[in-house]
C-alpha cells in the first residue's frame, strides 16, 4: 500500500517541542534601547543552564558595570521556576571608564550581552518554565533605572548561539604573566600590584565592591617595568576588610582582558 508522506511528518511534528531547543523571552523597549534573555540548549543530563541577558543600546546611551561606583545601579538579575528563585551567577565582559558630572564609573556604551550560569532544580527538564525580573540603570545625560519581567520560552529556536557568543566575549583567567594581588589592606585604601607581562602595555585596572566596603576608582602610583602599582581609596566599610573580604576585578589591555579576584595573601 503507497505510504502518505504527510502521514509522516505528522508524528514528526508533534515531537518538535519535546526537542532539545534553546530559550529565549521577546526582545522588551525600555528607556534607551532594548532587551532580553536567552539560554543555550536544555540538557536533562546537566544541572546547569548557561545563559545571557542581551542589551542593545540606542546611540548615546550607556549602562554599568558589575560595580556602578558611589552613584550608579547595578545590574541585578532575577530568574525564577514555578516562583523560586533559581542560583544564579552573572558575569561580565571588559567594561571601560566613563566620567560625568557626579562621579567616574565602568559600564559599556555599545549593545553588550551579560553571561550567567543557573543552577537547575531536580526535574526542571519537565516543567521548564522560566520567569526572568531584571533592574539595571541606562545613562544617556542622567542615569536612569529600569525595571522589566520576561517570560522565557524554552522551546524557542534561538538562545543557543547568542549564549555561547556571550560566553566567548567574557574576559579569560589570571596568568602567570597577566594577574593582580592585593599586597595590603587598610581601612582607607587598597594597594595592589599588577604584573603586565609586557613593561609596555596600557593596563587599566576595574575593581568591584565585595559588597560592604565601597571604593573609589584604581589610581596608578608607580611602575617598575611589567609590574605595576595601585592604590584604591575604601569611601565606605573600611572596617569590614579583612581575610575574608573577596573584590573582583578586571584587568584590560588593548588586545586582552582577565577577571579574578583580590584576596589577602593566605586567605581561602
Amino acid at each position: 500500500m503507497p505510504i502518505n508522506p504527510l502521514a509522516l511528518a505528522v508524528p514528526l511534528i508533534l515531537c518538535l517541542p519535546s526537542m532539545a531547543l534553546a530559550g529565549a523571552s521577546d526582545w522588551q523597549e525600555v528607556e534607551g534601547g532594548a532587551l532580553r534573555i536567552v539560554t543555550e540548549k536544555l540538557d536533562p543530563e546537566k544541572a546547569q543552564l548557561r545563559g545571557a541577558l542581551e542589551l542593545r543600546l540606542k546611540p548615546g546611551w550607556k549602562t554599568y558595570w558589575m560595580d556602578p561606583g558611589d552613584a550608579g545601579v547595578p545590574p541585578t538579575l532575577t530568574i525564577r521556576h514555578n516562583g523560586a528563585d533559581l542560583p544564579i551567577e552573572l558575569r561580565f565582559p571588559a567594561p571601560r571608564r566613563f566620567a560625568d558630572s557626579y562621579s567616574a564609573w565602568a559600564g559599556y556604551d555599545r549593545d553588550v550581552s551579560l553571561a550567567f550560569t543557573l543552577q537547575l532544580p531536580a526535574g526542571f527538564a519537565g516543567d521548564p518554565g522560566l520567569d526572568a525580573e531584571l533592574f539595571i540603570g541606562v545613562c544617556e545625560q542622567i542615569c536612569i533605572p529600569v525595571q522589566a519581567s520576561l517570560p522565557v520560552d524554552m522551546t524557542s529556536a534561538e538562545g543557543d548561539t547568542e549564549t555561547g557568543a556571550a560566553f566567548s566575549s567574557l574576559p579569560g583567567e589570571p596568568t602567570g604573566q597577566f594577574n593582580a594581588m592585593l599586597a595590603e589592606a587598610k581601612a582607607d585604601r587598597l594597594e595592589v600590584e599588577v604584573t603586565a607581562g609586557d613593561s609596555t602595555s596600557e593596563v587599566e585596572l576595574f575593581v568591584a565592591t565585595d559588597g560592604r566596603a565601597m571604593l573609589d576608582t584604581p589610581e596608578p602610583t608607580g611602575r617598575d617595568g611589567a609590574t605595576l602599582r595601585f592604590s584604591i581609596p575604601v569611601l565606605s566599610g573600611g572596617e569590614t576588610i579583612g581575610s575574608g573580604s573577596r573584590f573582583p576585578y578586571t584587568l584590560v589591555t588593548q588586545d586582552k582582558a582577565v577577571s579574578g579576584v583580590l584576596q589577602l595573601s593566605g586567605a581561602n
